[in-house]
């Protein structure tokens, strides 16, 4: 008569001799037992939120840059990267962090073709009385193009594109009036050639009204005024 074994006394798990043998050449290794990890279950859950959150500000695997504010001038032009989301406004980039009080002139990498994306998104939980700005790294052979709208209602704000040429003279900058940058509008950059950006600007609180953003020639020194 064949012996009978089961697992964890359970009537219902019944496994055979020939099955037995089998699981007697499998180490726990193999098995990947819990009981053999160094962390618990909580601790793995906890290092992959933590992992989620750090790199991605959706849950999803999109690195975050955070751009500190608080250099205490106008003039301190930042460079977006391709294939990543910005947060600014505040002293250290972060959510929740203090407003700051900067103006923010943010200059566009030269696309490797069409296609890319970049997100810049304002986390200041107030708007404050400093101007923003989008500019090409060569404004002499690239622009952009922006629509900006109201995504409450879906009405169209204003749509222009920057001339190219030379910062301080030519119109090469997208420039976006004081207080009207603030947690929840975004700004969306998607490559079209290698010499033109589009930009869609989101704006659910319909903070940007028609000639409150406009393309401007900003500085010879390369940020927004």
């Amino acid at each position: 008569m064949a012996a009978k074994y089961w697992l964890a006394n359970n009537p219902n798990a019944e496994i055979s001799n020939a099955e037995v043998t089998e699981l007697g050449t499998i180490s726990e290794v193999d098995f990947g037992v819990v009981s053999d990890l160094e962390a618990t279950a909580d601790e793995i859950n906890s290092a992959c939120d933590e992992t989620i959150s750090k790199d991605s500000s959706f849950g999803l695997n999109t690195p975050v840059v955070l751009v500190a504010g608080g250099a205490g001038n106008d003039t301190t032009i930042h460079t977006l990267q391709s294939g990543k989301i910005h947060h600014f406004g505040t002293g250290t980039g972060a959510l929740g962090n203090a407003d700051d009080d900067d103006a923010f002139t943010f200059k566009l990498p030269t696309p490797l073709g069409a296609g890319e994306q970049i997100i810049v998104m304002p986390v200041n939980a107030s708007v404050y009385a400093k101007i923003l700005g989008f500019v090409p790294t060569a404004p002499a052979t690239e622009n952009i193009t922006y629509y900006a709208y109201g995504v409450a209602d879906g009405t169209m704000i204003e749509s222009a594109s920057t001339a190219t040429g030379t910062s301080g003279t030519q119109n090469t900058f997208v420039k976006l009036n004081a207080s009207h940058f603030v947690l929840g509008i975004t700004f969306t950059f998607t490559s079209m050639s290698t010499t033109n950006w589009r930009l869609d600007i989101h704006d659910p609180g319909n903070i940007i009204a028609s000639g409150d953003i406009a393309p401007a020639a900003g500085h010879i020194g390369g940020y927004v005024t």
